[in-house]
């Protein structure tokens, strides 16, 4: 075999064990990316099962008041905009997902009411916020809009969100978490969001791994180390945009987002 066909064969298989790891980085971001979503529907249907059989079991026993069967009635309402909010979100994040795999076009920007965005974001977390016993707060002027990636931007603020119920809450205090955006003075067009929370926040040492793909503080409870990697690469690359952490051991933690106006 000659010298160059040697090379030509070592270039062949350099490109083929870039394109696994390419495969594989995909194929752990997916699973990662589409467990939240999928895990929040599952919760949502296993309690409104048991909330099924609970209703028919009084009303078996003839023991259904008017109070409970409104009650349950909400609680059907709720659950199905929750199943329906985070089943439309893993299929959106499918889509996303197998445009990238065959290099098709990126998410088309365009404008998003911010408020309502939030409100909407807030309710497929419903569930899990209960129960984590937190509390999601949003701060958010009802005039402001933003010219961005909606898909991209529901990633980062989803990861950001399940992070602070994962991992920063103390027991014995109740997790608050807040979303707010504002608008500042700036060379670009664009806005603000920070999302914090009262929880344990970070030492200064975890502060400058946690961004690091692959690092995860809960390894033995199945985290992945992906998601505030998967953050700071949609921000700086998708949306353009520039991530900063503020944080302090028992203190809380801040993530602020300014994010430009993408025309």
């Amino acid at each position: 075999m000659s010298t160059e066909s040697d090379s030509q064969l070592l270039t062949r298989l350099h490109i083929a064990e870039q394109k696994a790891e390419e495969l594989a980085r995909l194929l752990a971001t997916v699973g990662h990316e589409v467990k939240t979503p999928i895990g929040i529907a599952v919760t949502a249907s296993s309690h409104l099962q048991l909330k099924v059989e609970s209703i028919k079991a009084e009303y078996q026993a003839g023991k259904m008041t008017q109070q409970s069967l409104e009650a349950f009635f909400d609680l059907v309402s709720e659950s199905a905009q929750i199943l329906q909010s985070n089943t439309q979100r893993a299929s959106a994040l499918m889509d996303s997902f197998k445009q990238v795999a065959i290099d098709q076009a990126q998410e088309q920007a365009r404008v998003i009411e911010l408020l309502p965005y939030f409100k909407q974001l807030q309710m497929s977390f419903a569930l899990a916020l209960k129960q984590a016993e937190a509390e999601l707060k949003i701060d958010c002027d009802a005039s402001l809009l933003l010219q961005s990636c909606p898909g991209a931007l529901t990633q980062v603020l989803s990861n950001l969100i399940m992070n602070a119920i994962q991992h920063a809450r103390i027991p014995g205090t109740p997790l608050t978490i807040s979303l707010r955006a504002l608008t500042e003075n700036s060379a670009r067009e664009g806005l603000r969001i920070e999302l914090s929370d009262n929880g344990r926040g970070m030492s200064a040492e975890l502060q400058q791994k946690v961004f690091d793909r692959y690092f995860t503080t809960a390894k033995e409870q199945g985290g992945s180390g992906l998601g505030l990697g998967i953050v700071r690469e949609l921000i700086e690359s998708t949306l353009n945009g520039e991530l900063s952490l503020s944080s302090e051991e028992g203190q809380g933690t801040c993530f602020s987002l300014f994010l430009p106006s993408l025309v």
